[in-house]
Order: structure tokens, then C-alpha cells, then sequence
């Protein structure tokens, strides 16, 4: 099992730490070398200059956290380093501006030190992790320091940590609570255990201290007393004034846009130090036979999962209890190759190597976040209905205009209030068609396993799978870390900054970063922020699980929950719900639905998100069908039926769910179903146009409409010079989620402009663009409409066009 001790830190660091050979010493020795650049005045003021407009122009969660948080109070500290900047040390300068950052308590919000500080990571040469009473243990030891600390022997796993430094762990964990910073209660008890023994100097000073004065207590029940020293680890070629140069380039708009982290660096590097520690441990203590497992105590073998093309997702199929269950561990949700590489690695996943498991635990802990888009796409992959895609809020000002200048969903958003700096929204990372372009992969249960490392675009999918009424979520902490945002590093904002005609570097290569949108939950609408994903299912990590996590009890209670509740269906099911009669079967024949529904008179049903066919009521009020399965691939197969009332002029999905293999009790009598998505008026007089009539002043777009594709009415004109207006009004009646309308300009040149970016949901008004910017070239403006085979609605009304 991959070493899951990862978790957010202070500040995130600029340069590679880990990318070359590794030097390991006493702090003592280097102590003298880490060490500030002085900075002079107008620099300083330029820091200074730069954080005042990082949290008056683009920090989304300025109201948030003031009204959370009483040390919260960037505008009047920064005004005091101002005033003092010049009697100030340079450690002072700094301690200062670390400090107004960490007030945020949000990790996505840093201030993040120069080298030589970044290129080095302090440490004590061991690991710890907490139990469920809290205790903190000792789970590995770095045996690579022998020579530098041979006492590094004397310290074993499972001795548990009683004093640090003269205090209890809680009471230096409470003395560092500011310093630390986190956002939710499980995450500082967490965090502060780190701090104890791993603090990446990208984001915090040199400890005060060359040692630490610890007492342990011993399996035995004796008590151990032991000084140990604080060790670095850095890299020659880092503290080399050319890395320095090169620390920080640019990852551009594109990856502020598909990473909630895209900076993630310090993450990457924490892991893989206690990844190596755990290597170098086993491999010093001869693969763990140390461990001896408690017979008494049900576990399950994580060991010796197989490893895929992503590197940070792995997976094992586990017979249990005459079941087969799949373990699928995402530690990360970093997209190296790309969105659709890291999203179509976990569908081949579930979809070849789990596909005969009757659920999957998707197991959390500690993974740091990453890309939103990969983190929504795979929401998707275990989701029967369509993912609805959660809603973000930005703030409105020349300075996010700038930013989002070429994005027009978000621009669109931002113009109207761009005097303001209010908070607008909201708006989506994740676009709909990119959502809509994902099918259910997986058919089984799922669950999700938390803690409070889970951060980020971890906190997203904990919120989508949860709100989207797919995954229960257990969880050893009580909820997620509480970072629900997309973060902008220094990087993705420059070319605002050079737009508004602004300094775009910091001296020394020191950098920032800051939350830029906030994402909110479906179901209550609320921030995730310092909330995180709360947990269904609190379970308690033991002794055992920290010392050998290889073999797991609290997976053994998934497990075991999930045996005695797998949610699938038998060879043969027969349901009748309230005048609604289903008859299910399948094994090597088709499968057939009969339905006497007291509201619907009509069917569509789609196989593998295709429209199949449609089913209507015969002379007898029953509906009919049946569909081929290949023989023994059931499971295999995803069906989604949709159900029509004329009577109430209202769609609703019946059955949105794969009929070979979801539980019983997702299945839900017409009653029940209106809560399940918006209602659409649908035409009950059936026609055979399907084309836009053009009318004086207006284009009306009728019946059906086309299936499968899409439907274009073109206006071109010449823009002479002078303002020109836009106008028209609207009445948009289509299939939520399954047909669009959208409104662009194309002008000669190829240049294209959204003037209406693709709509679902019915919507009427009156709109109004400005084409000014187009005056004195030749354009198109096209008005599309795409739709799906089973439409329903009036369509699309475009009436009084005029260019005034």
C-alpha cells in the first residue's frame, strides 16, 4: 500500500526538492547558510504593494474568512509592515507576511519564501500518524541517518509520542495553531502533528531550535527520553543562483483554469519523502516481518496493489466473503498526461479490471487535489444520471476582467460588474458538454474512504459524488479539508497584471498564490470552504493501522458493510411500486421492462447513452420492451429511461440507472420522481418540420427539431462604423442537460466571439449585445440549436432581431 502521508502545507515551494541527488545533514551545520538576501525599502514595498491588491482585487474569500476568522485582517497588518518595513529584519519581514497570509486559514493561499529557504525541507527522521483516540504514533524511521544519528535505533513503531519539548503533542499542536493555519479542526490536529516533524522551508522559517526533547512510551509500557536533532535536505543545484533564476515560470491560463492547485509542487515533494522513508524502512527491517498481524482482528490485505499509467492511482481486486469488492487508491488528482488520459486510466479501471466487483471503496486519505476538470469527469464515471456541475463564484473587477477577457462564459459574468468588486456567479470550471461527454463506466456501489488531508479538487469530488446522491462517505476524520476553490499561482495572473499595467515580479523570486473562485455545495448551496465534505460514516484507525497499514481494519468494516448490503440485483426481479408495475429479467436472454405507469405514456430508453427507442401505451395502458444483452456481459451495459406525460405536459427520468445491476432500492415509483431533475414542457403535437421558419424580425425554430445534431440559422451582415446593437428576444423551450442553444459571431477573418455560450435550462427574455468591436467587417451571426434523439419542448423562438 502506497504510504498515504501527504498533506497541505503552509506555503508551496518554487523549485524541484527532490528532482536530483539528495544531501542530508544536521541543521546545525547549515543553519548559517539558510539565510536571507537583504531586501531593500522599495522592494519590500513592492511585496507589500502586491498582497494588498492580491486580497483587495482577487481573493474571493475576503468576506468568508472575515467574518470567520477574528486575526483575519490583511488591509490593516499590511498597513503596519508598511509603516515599520524599514525597521524591520529581513526574518521579520517575512515572519510578518507569512503571518497575514496564514490568517486566511486557507491553504490555497500563500506567500511563499525565496531560496536558499525553498530549497530546503527541515525534518526529524521519523514519520508519525494519529489513531482514532488520538494517540500519535511513530509509524516509520528514516534508518538513511544512521551515521548521522545512530540513537535513530531506539525509536520503534508504535511508540507513542507523550512530550514534545516540555509539552503534550495537544499543546503544542494548540501553540501552533496560528502558525499552521488549517481550516478545519481534524485538519489542524492533523497539521500540527506534521509540524513537529516536516516543516518545507518554501513556507516557514528555520526551527528556533537545533533539537527537540521527546518522551515515548514504549509497547512495554516504559517511558523513553531522547534528544533529536533537526536534519535538512536539499539539493546543491537548487541554492544555485540559475535555479533561482528559473524558479517560478509560467503554466499559463489553461492551468489555472483545470488545476484547483496547479502548483503543487510541495505536495509532490512531501510525499515522496515519506515515500522513500517507508521504502528505506521495509528495506532496512527486511520487508516488515517486525509486524505481526493480531489474528483476532479482521483485516484486509492492501498489499501488492497493481500499479496503472497515472502514477498515483493504483487498484486490487479483493475476494471478501464470497464477494469480489475493488480497492481503487487516488492519492493525487494531478492530470500529467492530460484530463482525458487521467479520467479514461480510472474508466479502463473500472471498467476491465473491477468490472466483476460488486462495489469499489475509493480510498481518499490524503490526497492533496489537483485538476477540477479530471476531478468532475470522474464523478461522472460512477454516476447513472448526469453530473451537474458545481457552481463557483469569482469577484468582479479590472483585474479579473483582464484575466478572463478571452473566456467569455466568465466574462460574461464579470462585465456587468466590473466597477464593483463584488462577488458574481455563478459560473463553472467544468463546462456542461464536457460533463455530458462522460458515461457511467462503473454499475456497482461505490463509497468514498476521507480524512482531513483529503484537499482541493479532493474536496470537489468528495462534493460531487455525495450531492450527486452516488457515494456514502466514510471517513476517519469528521469531514474533508475544507478547500473547495480554484487557486491561482503568481504565474496564471501575470498577464492580468501586465494588462492593467502592473508589476508582474516579486525580488528574490519570492511568489504567491492566491483563491481566485470558490465552489459551492450542490445540495445546500453552501461554501466548501473551511467545511469540507462532511462524513457519513466516522471510523477509528487502531494501533495496527498505523504501524502496518498494509493490513487495514477499518477496510475490513467497509467491507463487511458492504457484504452485508451490496446493492445488486438477482437474476430475476419483479417490483410493483403504486400502480407502477417493473419486470425485470436477464441472464443469457434479453432482458424486457413492462411498465402500466399511472402518469407516463411515453418512453425513450437509451443503451450505453444512445437513444435506443421509444415505447408508448398500447390499447391495454402497458408499455413494452426488450433489449439484447451478450451473453454473460451483464453489468456491462448501462440503460436510461425517460418517461412523457401529456397529461401534465411534464418529462421526468423514470429510471436513470443500469437496469442489469443497480440495488432495488434505486429504483423509484413515479411519485417520487420529480425531484430528480427540472421539469420541461414537452409538444404534444407531434410535427414533422424540423428546420428554422424565418419570419419578419424572427426565426422560430419548430417541432421535434433534429435528432442527433445540429440546427444553424445564419444572419450575415456588414458592421459599419459607430455603435451597434444586438437586440432580440427569446424563448428557449428545450431538454435540460441533453439540448443546447448558443449565439456566436464569426467574422471573415476567422475571429469568433460568444455572444451567448451554450444553454440548457428553458429561458426567456430579452437580450441585448454590443458588436461595436466588429465595426467595419463583414460576420456571421450564427444561432445554433443541438439536441439529442429524444427532444422534447416547443424549441427555440428568436423574435423582434434588429442591429439598431
Amino acid at each position: 500500500m502506497k504510504m498515504i502521508m501527504i498533506v497541505t502545507l503552509l506555503c508551496l515551494s518554487t523549485t524541484k526538492l527532490l528532482a536530483e541527488t539528495k544531501i542530508i545533514d544536521l541543521l546545525s551545520n547549515k543553519r548559517a547558510d539558510i539565510k536571507f538576501a537583504p531586501l531593500a525599502s522599495d522592494e519590500r514595498q513592492a511585496i507589500i504593494d502586491h498582497a494588498r491588491l492580491l486580497f483587495s482585487k482577487l481573493y474571493v474569500n475576503f468576506e468568508h474568512k472575515t467574518a470567520m476568522y477574528e486575526k483575519f485582517r490583511p488591509m490593516q497588518d499590511l498597513s503596519i509592515i508598511e509603516q515599520n518595513k524599514n525597521d524591520m529584519s529581513d526574518d521579520e519581514f517575512h515572519t510578518s507576511m507569512i503571518k497575514i497570509f496564514n490568517s486566511t486559514h486557507d491553504y490555497h493561499t500563500n506567500y511563499n519564501l525565496p531560496v536558499p529557504y525553498a530549497c530546503y525541507v527541515a525534518f526529524l527522521p521519523f514519520n508519525m500518524r494519529k489513531t482514532g483516540t488520538k494517540k500519535i504514533l511513530i509509524s516509520t524511521t528514516n534508518p538513511k541517518v544512521i551515521n548521522i544519528f545512530p540513537e535513530i535505533t531506539k525509536i520503534t513503531p508504535g511508540d507513542e509520542l507523550i512530550s514534545y519539548n516540555k509539552m503534550t503533542p495537544q499543546q503544542f499542536i494548540e501553540s501552533r495553531k496560528d502558525i499552521v493555519a488549517t481550516p478545519t479542526v481534524d485538519a489542524a490536529l492533523m497539521q500540527g502533528m506534521f509540524d513537529m516533524y516536516y516543516r518545507n522551508l518554501g513556507g516557514s522559517l528555520v526551527p528556533d531550535r537545533d533539537a527537540v526533547n521527546l518522551v515515548f512510551k514504549k509497547a512495554s509500557g516504559s517511558f523513553m527520553k531522547i534528544k533529536v536533532p533537526w536534519m535538512v535536505q536539499y539539493n546543491d543545484s537548487c541554492i544555485n543562483p540559475q535555479t533561482q533564476k528559473n524558479a517560478g515560470k509560467a503554466e499559463g491560463k489553461k492551468a489555472s483554469r483545470l488545476a484547483a492547485d496547479s502548483d503543487i509542487q510541495m505536495f509532490k515533494e512531501r510525499r515522496q519523502f515519506f515515500k522513500e522513508m517507508r521504502k528505506n524502512f521495509l528495506s532496512f527491517f527486511n520487508k516488515k516481518k517486525s509486524f505481526i498481524a493480531d489474528p483476532a482482528v479482521e483485516t484486509v490485505d492492501l498489499s501488492n496493489a497493481s500499479s496503472t499509467l497515472h502514477p498515483d492511482l493504483s487498484y486490487k481486486n479483493i475476494p471478501w466473503k464470497g464477494q469480489n469488492i475493488g480497492w481503487l487508491q487516488l492519492t493525487s488528482f494531478d492530470a500529467p498526461k492530460g484530463v482525458k488520459a487521467a479520467v479514461d486510466e480510472v474508466r479502463k479501471v473500472v471498467s476491465q479490471k473491477l468490472n466483476n466487483t460488486s462495489a469499489i471503496v475509493v480510498d481518499l486519505r490524503g490526497n492533496y487535489g489537483g485538476q477540477i476538470v479530471f476531478a468532475e469527469e470522474m464523478a461522472a464515471l460512477f454516476n447513472p444520471r448526469p453530473v451537474k456541475v458545481l457552481p463557483f463564484f469569482m469577484r468582479a473587477n479590472d483585474i479579473t476582467l483582464a484575466l478572463y477577457n478571452s473566456d467569455m462564459s466568465w466574462r460574461d459574468l464579470i462585465l456587468p460588474q466590473s466597477t464593483t468588486n463584488s462577488i458574481v456567479g455563478p459560473g463553472t470550471v467544468t463546462t456542461e458538454s464536457e460533463l455530458l461527454s462522460v458515461s457511467q463506466e462503473y454499475f456497482g456501489k461505490v463509497v468514498l474512504l476521507t480524512n482531513s488531508e483529503c484537499f482541493s479538487s479532493c474536496d470537489l469530488f468528495s462534493a460531487a459524488m455525495k450531492d450527486n446522491n452516488k457515494a456514502i462517505i466514510y471517513g476517519v476524520d469528521h469531514s474533508t479539508m475544507g478547500g473547495g476553490a480554484n487557486v491561482w499561482p503568481m504565474e496564471a495572473i501575470l498577464d492580468a497584471f501586465t494588462a492593467a499595467h502592473l508589476p508582474t515580479k516579486l525580488p528574490q523570486g519570492i511568489s504567491t498564490r492566491i483563491t481566485g473562485r470558490h465552489a459551492h455545495r450542490l445540495s445546500s448551496g453552501k461554501l466548501i470552504e473551511d467545511a469540507g465534505v462532511e462524513t457519513d460514516k466516522l471510523l477509528f484507525e487502531t494501533d495496527a493501522d498505523i504501524i502496518d497499514p498494509d493490513h487495514s481494519s477499518i477496510m475490513a468494516k467497509i467491507f463487511n458493510d458492504l457484504v452485508e448490503s451490496p446493492g445488486h440485483a438477482s437474476s430475476e426481479i419483479s417490483l410493483g411500486l403504486e400502480g407502477d408495475e417493473k419486470i425485470i429479467r436477464h441472464g443469457n436472454s434479453p432482458f424486457s421492462l413492462i411498465a402500466r405507469p399511472k402518469v407516463v405514456d411515453q418512453i425513450a430508453i437509451f443503451k450505453n447513452n444512445k437513444f435506443v427507442k421509444r415505447a408508448k401505451l398500447d390499447q391495454n395502458n402497458t408499455m413494452k420492451f426488450s433489449l439484447e444483452t451478450p451473453a454473460g456481459k451483464f453489468g456491462q451495459d448501462s440503460f436510461i429511461i425517460y418517461g412523457f406525460s401529456k397529461e401534465t405536459a411534464t418529462k421526468f427520468p423514470i429510471l436513470r440507472k443500469s437496469i442489469l445491476t443497480e440495488s432495488l432500492g434505486d429504483y423509484v415509483s413515479i411519485d417520487q420522481v420529480d425531484a430528480i431533475a427540472n421539469a420541461v414542457m414537452i409538444n404534444s403535437q407531434q410535427v414533422d418540420l424540423c428546420n428554422w421558419i424565418k419570419k419578419e424580425n424572427s426565426l422560430v425554430l419548430v417541432g421535434p427539431y433534429c435528432a442527433d445534431g445540429k440546427l444553424e440559422a445564419i444572419e450575415s451582415l456588414n458592421v459599419s462604423n459607430g455603435t451597434h446593437i444586438l437586440s432580440f428576444d427569446l424563448n428557449l423551450d428545450a431538454e435540460p442537460t441533453f439540448d443546447f442553444f448558443d449565439i456566436r459571431v464569426e467574422t471573415e477573418n476567422g475571429f469568433i466571439l460568444t455572444l451567448m455560450a451554450p444553454v440548457s435550462d428553458p429561458k426567456t427574455g430579452h437580450f441585448e449585445y454590443d458588436l461595436s468591436q466588429l465595426a467595419g467587417q463583414k460576420i456571421d451571426i450564427r444561432f445554433r440549436m443541438t439536441a439529442d434523439e429524444a427532444s422534447s419542448g416547443n424549441g427555440v423562438t428568436i423574435s423582434n432581431l434588429k442591429i439598431k
